[in-house]
């Protein structure tokens, strides 16, 4: 998933440290390795040509609506692939990193903790819960899960939440937003470094990483619009009922983030710091681009 939002987060992060072995699953750069996770076969392929000691997978099939119609290559993508880097990883010593998602939990009044039943509402999250279970079983004493929420930070294609409303309101289109689909927002460089924390201490196991914000997808909306300066008039908050989206959603799940507080980790940083971040990002990317 070196092509994606956190890839690239992560890539920033352990590059100056580790020698860095990037894998993409579309057009990768010279001298780059190319992995499809739906693909047993090449996955176990490109692994065996690497030889890493850390494999952390960024990569997922993450559309969720669109995992409603393609159930079987999303859990391919998300379930089947890390069980193949598990398995490979096991004998080896080596260890993997799966990311996971808040939405492995049904609604629920209380935060959830890590050793909590899952009840998952939708296809995407249901293989994101099995590829948490596969990796568990396959990789029992070499494995790290972070279960997350609502990533977003400097991407260049523009695929996260925050920047791709940004680019809708600028463009002058009204942007129907869930008035009640709360979820924490999570800076995706403030995740990489979590990661690179817990893996540098020799952590095993499922940690709940997300920012320390807790708020309705409508106000996050509103909130970007102030940081960036946009008209909020443009945002219409809109009951998931109303809205009609092919996938099922919980409206409302918080994570317990005190396992990992605990060790006293890097900061993940509340909604306003990591908007003016990426603001300045998305500034300093314009003028590249003009360029």
């Amino acid at each position: 998933g070196a092509g994606g939002q956190l890839g690239l987060a992560l890539a920033e992060e352990f590059g100056p440290s580790c020698e860095l072995l990037l894998a993409y699953h579309r057009a990768p750069h010279a001298g780059e390795a190319m992995v499809d996770l739906a693909d047993p076969a090449q996955t176990r392929a490109m692994l065996e040509r690497l030889r890493p000691e850390w494999i952390l997978i960024a990569g997922a099939f993450c559309n969720v609506d669109m995992c409603e119609t393609q159930a079987e290559l999303c859990r391919r993508v998300n379930a089947e692939g890390p069980r193949v880097a598990a398995e490979w990883a096991r004998p080896r010593g080596a260890r993997v990193v799966y990311y996971s998602t808040d939405h492995v939990f049904a609604d629920g009044s209380a935060a959830y903790v890590e050793t909590d039943p899952v009840g998952p509402h939708n296809e995407y999250a249901r293989s994101k819960a099995q590829g948490e279970e596969t990796v568990r079983t396959a990789l029992p004493g070499g494995h790290l899960i972070l279960r997350t929420s609502g990533l977003y930070g400097p991407d260049p294609t523009h695929k996260n939440f925050v920047l791709r409303l940004v680019d809708q309101v600028r463009a002058g289109e009204s942007v129907r937003v869930p008035s009640d689909q709360w979820g924490s927002p999570t800076y995706t460089e403030d995740l990489a470094r979590v990661t690179r924390f817990l893996l540098k201490k020799d952590c095993v196991g499922t940690f709940h990483a997300v920012g320390p914000d807790f708020l309705p997808r409508s106000e996050f909306a509103l909130r970007i619009c102030a940081c960036f300066g946009l008209d909020a008039e443009r945002l219409i908050p809109t009951p998931t009922a109303q809205l009609r989206q092919p996938a099922p959603r919980p409206l409302r799940v918080r994570l317990n983030t005190g396992k990992l507080t605990a060790l006293n980790p890097p900061p993940l940083r509340p909604v306003a710091a990591g908007l003016e971040a990426l603001e300045q990002w998305a500034r300093r990317d314009a003028c590249v681009g003009r360029g």
